[in-house]
């Protein structure tokens, strides 16, 4: 038997003051403080003395957690803007107070934090623009990371928290340029970013001779992802637009497995494109197409590259009839996931609607959904991480009728 309870606040304040028409200082404090809480009771069963099985609490697996957090953070934010550019430099100091406590132990811990931030935005043209950025991101363990407890809600898969887990910090970067034509008719995003993670929050395993894993997380510095992007949109005429672009990315994570140093490369490749069909306000087509593959090699893999691929494509009908208040829609999508483990699943949804307005506002709407009309929708999933391959199957919703009366608070 488990329990969890939790309560926090949180309260800021800024303020925000204009130097001159090209510059502005803004300044705000944070404060936050949580408490959160869990209670467990683990019992095995033993024969008593007439041989009928009763429940003994197992002190091993049983336990008392509170966490406390107490946050307080001061932020300052440089902006400039000129005719050419738009920057913001600014940073956070970030003070952290915790305080575990559990039934033998009581454990303070204090994280003191620099936190910097940039932003520059540059105006090549009038249709073309270059963003160039830098952010730092703190990432705090929750409880359940940092709790100094077996938990074997599992038996062959237990979970040990780690008192000694510091937080992590991630180093982000960001570049991306885009343009537009006067007229809007076409234009090109390009984008690439890097995420450098220092004391990542990792997850060490070890399986013994009987098949348990027991799990424990630490920090570990090496893990980084970076990732390309490239999206041109072009308009066909004055009805169709259409657009497609690759994408790209590459990561490193590295963890232990069997009290050795495993280290993950995964490339990641993909393809979108869309088209679109508006007909005045009355007809509206879009179709959406993407594909990735992802390849992992690891220590875990022998040499060998543990594969997922995924398939997807979407199309969206909206009809109003010209006459009258009545509106149909349609949306069909069709997905396919593989892992490495088996031959992979392929489904096929479609939704239907229909809506009638019901005064001259447009505020009050009759609506009939109908999900899933073929009832063909699959609980599948393939995963393939760099500790983990396995493919998961589960039922899911399937066909369902939802008739709703929809009122708009706004105009339309």
């Amino acid at each position: 038997y488990e329990s969890e309870s939790g309560s926090n606040y949180h309260w800021t304040t800024a303020y925000q003051y204009p130097v001159s028409r090209q510059f502005s200082i803004s300044a705000s404090w944070m404060s936050a403080w949580a408490l959160s809480g869990t209670a467990r009771d683990a019992y095995d069963r033993y024969p008593n003395a007439a041989g009928q099985l009763t429940d003994s609490l197992n002190a091993l697996y049983s336990s008392r957690y509170r966490l406390r957090n107490i946050t307080n953070a001061a932020a300052a934010t440089l902006m400039f803007s000129g005719k050419k550019y738009k920057a913001r430099l600014g940073g956070e100091f970030r003070h952290l107070a915790q305080q575990g406590i559990g039934l033998s132990a009581v454990q303070e811990r204090s994280f003191k934090n620099l936190v910097p931030a940039a932003h520059v935005a540059l105006s090549l043209s009038r249709q073309s623009v270059l963003n160039i950025a830098y952010t730092a991101q703190l990432m705090q363990p929750d409880m359940n990371k940092i709790r100094p407890l077996l938990n074997n809600a599992d038996p062959m898969n237990i979970v040990i928290g780690n008192p000694q887990l510091t937080q992590s910090l991630a180093h982000n970067t960001h570049a991306g340029y885009s343009y537009t034509t006067a007229n809007g008719a076409r234009s090109l995003q390009a984008s690439g970013s890097l995420s450098v993670i220092r004391k990542a929050i990792s997850l060490e395993q070890y399986t013994d001779a009987e098949g348990r894993r027991t799990s424990r997380y630490y920090n570990q510095d090496g893990n980084y992802t970076t990732n390309v992007s490239l999206d041109y949109e072009q308009s066909l005429g004055n009805h169709i637009r259409c657009s497609a672009g690759p994408s790209a990315g590459f990561s490193r994570t590295i963890t232990r497995i069997n009290k050795e140093t495993s280290t993950a490369l995964s490339p990641l490749f993909g393809f979108r494109t869309a088209l679109q069909y508006n007909k005045d306000t009355l007809l509206n087509i879009r179709l959406d197409a993407a594909a990735s593959t992802v390849a992992t090699r690891s220590a875990l893999h022998a040499g060998q590259r543990a594969r997922a691929q995924s398939f997807s494509g979407t199309m969206n009908i909206q009809y109003r009839f010209p006459q009258g208040r009545l509106s149909l829609g349609s949306a069909c999508s069709w997905n396919y996931l593989r892992g490495s483990l088996g031959s992979g699943n392929s489904f096929v949804v479609w939704n239907v609607s229909v809506q009638r307005e019901m005064n001259k506002e447009q505020s009050l709407v009759l609506k009939l959904y109908v999900y899933d009309l073929l009832n063909r929708s699959k609980g599948y999933l393939a995963y393939n991480e760099q500790n983990i391959q396995r493919e998961e199957r589960f039922i899911s919703l399937q066909r369902f009728f939802l008739l709703g009366l929809i009122w708009h608070f706004t105009k339309r």
